[in-house]
């Protein structure tokens, strides 16, 4: 899976470390920089994915 990001106005979302589940890939890590300094601001990690049968009621389509 090759890497991506989201530049916002003081930072960079960087997705990676590609995954499947379920014939769907996915970026299990997201790495945010801030912009000003380059630096790490947050780590967040995707450790479990579960498909649901149905949608959630009440869901707009």
């Amino acid at each position: 899976m090759m890497q991506s990001g989201i530049g916002w106005r003081k930072d960079t979302a960087r997705f990676r470390n590609g995954k499947e589940h379920d014939g769907v890939k996915y970026p299990s890590e997201c790495h945010g920089y801030r912009k000003a300094t380059g630096k790490p601001w947050y780590v967040r990690e995707i450790v479990d994915l579960r498909s649901l049968e149905e949608p959630p009621e009440g869901l707009p389509e």
